[in-house]
This record gives C-alpha cells, structure tokens and sequence, in this order.
C-alpha cells in the first residue's frame, strides 16, 4: 500500500535509504524508494547516471518537462540535474515547493554521502523534471486492496531481501492463477524458499508471487507488479501460488504432508480475492497442467492438490489451462 509524499518525508527524513543495498545511500536510491512507497509504479530501467534518468523514464508513466526560465514543478516531481553535478553522474531529488527562482527538494548524498535532508537549491544544471502520471490500472490499489484483505505478510517484514530489480520484468493484466507445493521436504519457511530460487536457481527474485503457510498465514513473495518466475517459459499474466508443504504422497517419502481443509480454504478465501481484483482472470490449473500446455512434465503442486483443482474451477467458474 502507497503512502504520502509527505509521509514519505516524515519516514526517511534524517535516515539512509539503500534501496538496492549495492553502493550505499545514493540519489538514485531515495528515487527507487519514491517510486516503491508513493507511486507504486514498477522500478524505472537501471541507469549509469541519475542523469540518464530523464531520457530512460517510460512515457506512459510520466510527463518529461524541461526546465525553462518560467517553469516551476509541481509538490512530488522528480528533479534531475545534468551531468556537471555529481561527478558526471548527474543528481536526482523530490521536489516539495519552491518559485521560479528557487526550490527545495527532499535530497540524499547532496553533499555526498549525506542522509535524507530537505535541501534548498537553484536552478543551475537541472536538466528537468518527471511529473508523475495517474497511477496506471491502479497497481498500489489493488496490491494493497490483497495484502489487507488477508493480512499478508509484506515481504520486508519477513526479512527478504533486496531481488534483482534491473533484471526483474514487469506485468499486470493477470489472466492465470497456477498453483504450486514445495515438493519433497515441504519447506515451509520463506527465507528456505527465497534462498533456493535466488542461489540454487539464480532467480531474479522468489519465483512465486504468495506463499500459504498450512497454519493459514499469506506471504508475499515476488511483488505482483512483477512477472513471476514459476512456470518455464510461460509466466506472463500468470500469477503464482505457493501451498507450503509437500502434497505428492509417496510410498517411500516419511515426510509428505496432508492437506488439511483450513489450508485448502484459505487457497479458496484467496482466490476468490484475487479474481475481484484481477477481473481478466479465467484460467486456474497446477503447475503441472500450465507446463503440460507448454510440452513440459511436472507433478507439482502434487496428488492431494491436483485432485482438487477441478472442484476449484467449477467453484469459481475457471478454465483448465489450454494449449499454447
């Protein structure tokens, strides 16, 4: 859920922001925790300078406006200034009022290796400002509407840590819910899980997009403004879902869980979530069935889940996933 530019203020204000914990509290970090906390818009291209920002900004996300001798930004443009600041890197700030002549901006590393301050600046070497437009298919909206709706646990508040946001694609316009188990030993602790797929797997980021624990608490996993990394090939507008546990009963493995109905209804309470929000929504299958369609073989999300996933379309009017 967004917060105000000035409850962004109150939040970082006198503190270091490292958004992608790679050099310390940079310009370009506070920018990132902007983007992130007030317009939960997806992160912007990752750029050399906080002066390449300008012309590497999507137009479909912002207004690019020069600065001129009569131009005055509006209370939550981004500022950003040339390549003669910042040691060639240009510098990049919030800005929170100010005239023709003068303004001040909520600023980091300005004077370098600063914390988050309000600073009073001129006009001098600002190349222009980014005018955030209305918040597209209201992405903040509806990813905060799902985290309230269960009480989910946000990923910063399980511990996660920082994923490779340059590399992540975004997405939206969910038209898929694929369900997934943990397979074999049933991890059922989300740092396990993010460990595996950004170590073992080398993945940006957790694959999946929630986590259900059997105890019936919801983690969020991968942020669902961003595609997902769960079914080979295939993950565009498909959300995924993790059941926490091993459902694929076998004769030799000690360890299986059982699905306990309060886990099977919790996966129902947020489905039927995710469909009032996603309203494209129309197909609901297993890992297995997705990667089925795509000529791939899989027994995820295991036997106890695959026999429930026809009991689920029919009670939310879904389609089994269809070949590609």
């Amino acid at each position: 859920m967004t917060i105000t530019i000035d409850q962004f203020v109150e939040k970082y204000i006198g503190k270091k922001v490292d958004f992608d914990g790679a050099y310390g509290g940079q310009c370009v970090d506070l920018y990132r925790q902007y983007i992130h906390d007030v317009l939960g818009f997806p992160q912007t291209p990752t750029v050399k300078g906080a002066c390449n920002i300008y012309d590497n900004c999507p137009d479909d996300k912002f207004d690019k406006i020069v600065n001129t001798p009569v131009a005055v930004p509006e209370k939550g443009d981004i500022i950003i200034w040339n390549s003669h600041t910042g040691g060639g890197f240009g510098h990049v700030a919030i800005y929170l009022e100010g005239d023709i002549n003068a303004f001040t901006s909520l600023d980091q590393n300005w004077p370098t290796l600063s914390k988050v301050t309000k600073t009073k600046h001129t006009y001098s070497h600002v190349l222009g400002w980014l005018r955030p437009k209305k918040k597209a298919d209201n992405y903040a909206l509806i990813q905060g509407n799902i985290i309230k709706a269960h009480n989910i646990i946000k990923r910063r508040d399980w511990g996660a840590i920082t994923p490779k946001y340059n590399k992540m694609t975004r997405d939206w316009d969910y038209d898929s819910i694929v369900i997934h188990h943990s397979g074999n030993h049933g991890a059922k602790d989300p740092k396990e899980i993010e460990k595996k797929h950004m170590e073992a797997n080398n993945f940006d980021d957790i694959g999946y997009h929630y986590m259900i624990h059997p105890s019936g608490i919801i983690y969020e996993a991968r942020e669902i403004i961003y595609k997902g990394s769960h079914v080979r090939n295939a993950n565009t507008h498909k959300i995924g879902i993790l059941m926490m546990g091993d459902y694929d009963q076998q004769f030799w493995d000690f360890d299986d869980d059982d699905l306990s109905l309060a886990h099977l209804q919790k996966l129902k309470d947020f489905i039927k979530t995710l469909t009032k929000n996603f309203l494209k929504i129309k197909y609901l299958g297993g890992h297995l069935e997705f990667a089925e369609a795509q000529g791939d073989e899989r027994t995820c999300p295991g036997n106890l889940l695959i026999a429930e996933l026809d009991g689920l379309r029919k009670e939310f009017a879904l389609n089994a996933p269809t070949k590609a």
